[in-house]
């Protein structure tokens, strides 16, 4: 379903500025699953792919079977990082994108670039690689940057990865020189409302509670509106099978319920705290993506304020307020009972 771009002007404009300049190092944006980073991104793209003076693509690594859909930007650099798909061996199609955009770009005539702003976009680039190939993706980027593309003499070079793999993220913050992580979060209140607007709220008080358990994720608005017809309590259920379940028994496996209860109360315990148990409950729901570490500059330079209502802390949050909800139910044995 297409959305109008919403409330990402500031976001947006530092992107194109970032374009237009370029960036010694790759930029990596970070963020909870479904916070608007694939939309963002596409926006950027999308402006930027019309003028001549810029030579864009945009990956779109989660694509698992057709090479054309994972692919956008400048005809002529589409064209190639395709040809390359064509010609690799097999493998994941995820896989097989992420270094195909590498190898054309290390390889590109330099008629193609030269003069021209060259801007690449690497969407959810953790989840194919896997967590032992960030690392050494992240540094071929800053390669690019600094020296294939470089000697080509561009206008600007600007490369973007994104990911919500908060493990990914444990491995990057060691090389500050490599790369900029930049965090981009759920919508604003107000951003949020305009979204359930577009999308055909049937009431405010609804979308009040949409907002509780969403933090002002946009796909997860999105998704109880299109799929769930606004059924938050079915939303919540299928939430509660698919994920929490799974995870609580893993806790409770784990004996680490105790821990699981603290971080429900303030998920900085983590580090506060810092217990050999409270360190494992926390990377067990950052690597279900449960919950993110987010004490790093937005890319307007602002940082999320803490929210004890919605699960935010000063270090750590709840990718959505729900699951602290739907876990906070559980271990007090009263998940039959409505969750609002």
């Amino acid at each position: 379903m297409y959305v109008r771009f919403v409330d990402r002007a500031a976001e947006l404009s530092i992107l194109l500025g970032l374009a237009e300049r370029g960036s010694g190092v790759p930029i990596y944006l970070y963020g909870p699953e479904g916070c608007g980073k694939t939309r963002l991104l596409r926006e950027l793209v999308a402006r930027l792919r019309e003028h001549s003076s810029y030579l864009v693509a945009y990956i779109d690594a989660l694509e698992e079977r057709d090479p054309g859909r994972a692919v956008a930007g400048s005809d002529e650099l589409r064209r190639l990082i395709l040809d390359a798909v064509r010609s690799a061996g097999g493998g994941p199609l995820g896989v097989i994108l992420v270094y195909a955009v590498a190898r054309v770009l290390a390889s590109i005539e330099r008629r193609l670039v030269e003069g021209r702003h060259v801007v690449i976009v690497v969407d959810d680039v953790a989840r194919p690689l896997g967590l032992d190939s960030v690392e050494a993706y992240v540094k071929s980027l800053l390669r690019l940057v600094e020296y294939d593309l470089a000697e080509k003499n561009p206008a600007s070079v600007l490369v973007v990865a994104s990911t919500s793999e908060g493990l990914s993220l444990e491995k990057l913050k060691r090389h500050p020189t490599w790369v900029s992580v930049k965090l981009l979060w759920g919508l604003p209140r107000e951003g949020f409302e305009e979204l359930a607007g577009l999308l055909g709220a049937p009431g405010t008080e609804l979308v009040g509670d949409v907002w509780r358990f969403t933090g002002g994720n946009p796909r997860a608005l999105i998704q109880i509106a299109t799929v769930y017809q606004w059924n938050i309590k079915a939303w919540l259920r299928d939430l509660d099978a698919s994920i929490i379940v799974p995870v609580l028994a893993e806790a409770k496996a784990r004996g680490l319920l105790a821990e699981l209860r603290e971080v429900l109360e303030d998920p900085d315990s983590i580090i506060t705290s810092a217990t050999p148990g409270l360190q494992q409950v926390g990377q067990l729901l950052v690597e279900h993506n449960l919950l993110i570490y987010k004490a790093i500059a937005t890319l307007t330079g602002e940082s999320i304020p803490a929210n004890q209502e919605l699960g935010i802390g000063r270090y750590y949050a709840w990718q959505l307020p729900a699951y602290r909800i739907l876990l906070r139910k559980h271990l007090q044995g009263q998940l039959g009972t409505p969750a609002w």
